[in-house]
């Protein structure tokens, strides 16, 4: 291992080798750099120097410090700024220290003028109230005259229990002026996506089911159903009518008994309302279907009359019409406990004098003699 004496002179030698004319444009680089450090140095110690004489005119005029006589004086005034920046630096003052500054030049009395200004200071005396007159969309007066309108009644101040029945009344009317939520404006066309794609599914099923069914008459039965449906046939409900045949579909979901007319091949679709050709029951509470068996209640207008003709008297009213809300176990078991508070004369008129020629009757007056 070398000394270290002789390791220096050893890296001596090797940078010597090494010296190229890359090296030489690195201190030229260097040099160049270092003269002008030094000029930027004499600058500024002559600014300095000359600072401590007073500002110079152009600082002096920055600064509004110009003599009045200067031509210059108002060359850098505020006045010669953009609008938007005096507006910018006025917002930052206090609205009671921008009323006094208008005082001073026609400048300062514009932007005492500007809308846009006093907006900016309602926000921060009355932030609340901004928030709802924002909200209502309610630009009929300018934020200026309402701020001094505010300003001149006793409540300077916002009241919180006052504010927040302020805001619950405001969102009332906001909610009410907007009708439906957005999410159901948004949900509309989806939903009317979906019913016209579920309309075309149950179309698409019923026309399946007539091809089965006309498929199934001819092979069992040899009969050829109409493919499309005589308009100038009527169907007969009564013996001898026509004969119809059930649809085999999902008629639970839809509320539909589909059936098929073997002559014409008319479709027949019972619904949740009494079809057109539905006749009235035996004891005319009820009309019937006859191609379906489904039952309708009928709505007596003449048993309405009685009923509220009894209710005047003050009779007591017993209903024996079908209610649509009541299972039939229901309806019957409500017809059970009517039967019981009837009087003789009312099961007289409901059974039609069925009574008259059982000893049910007899035995009834009979023990009511004795109890009497």
């Amino acid at each position: 291992m070398l000394p270290p004496a002789m390791g220096a002179a050893q890296q001596l030698l090797d940078a010597a080798e090494g010296y190229s004319e890359d090296d030489e444009e690195e201190e030229e680089e260097e040099e160049f750099q270092e003269e002008e450090n030094e000029e930027l140095l004499l600058a500024l110690e002559e600014s300095l120097s000359s600072s401590a004489c007073g500002p110079a005119p152009l600082k002096r005029a920055c600064l509004g410090l110009a003599d009045r006589d200067s031509p210059k004086a108002n060359t850098a005034h505020l006045m010669h700024w953009p609008v938007e920046v005096r507006l910018c630096i006025a917002s930052f003052l206090p609205w009671k220290e921008l009323m006094g500054d208008t005082l001073l030049c026609k400048s300062w009395k514009a932007l005492d003028l500007q809308d846009a200004l006093w907006k900016v200071f309602f926000i921060s005396t009355w932030p609340r109230l901004a928030r709802r007159r924002e909200a209502g969309a309610d630009g009929a007066v300018p934020w200026r005259a309402l701020f001094r309108a505010r300003w001149a009644r006793a409540d300077r101040k916002e009241d919180s229990l006052e504010e927040d029945w302020l805001d619950f009344s405001a969102a009332q009317g906001l909610e009410a002026c907007r009708g439906p939520r957005d999410e159901t404006r948004r949900a509309a066309p989806v939903l009317a996506i979906q019913e016209a794609s579920a309309k075309r599914a149950a179309a698409a099923e019923l026309e399946r089911a007539v091809r089965r069914c006309r498929e199934e008459l001819m092979r069992s039965q040899g009969l050829q159903v109409p493919v499309e449906a005589d308009a100038q046939h009527q169907c007969r409900h009564v013996e001898p009518g026509c004969r119809f045949h059930r649809l085999g579909i999902d008629a639970h979901g839809s509320g539909l008994d589909c059936f098929l007319c073997e002559v014409s091949g008319t479709l027949h679709m019972c619904k949740s309302v009494p079809c057109g050709c539905c006749v009235r029951s035996a004891d005319g509470c009820f009309l019937v279907c006859p191609v379906s068996g489904r039952c309708f209640p009928k709505d007596n207008s003449v048993n309405e009359e009685a009923d509220e003709s009894g209710r005047l008297l003050g009779a007591e009213v017993t209903s024996h019409n079908w209610d649509p809300e009541l299972s039939a176990a229901q309806q019957i078991g409500r017809w059970f406990e009517q039967g019981y508070s009837m009087s003789e004369d009312q099961a007289h008129d409901f059974f039609g004098g069925k009574m008259d020629g059982g000893g049910g009757s007899g035995r009834r007056h009979r023990r009511r003699a004795c109890i009497a």
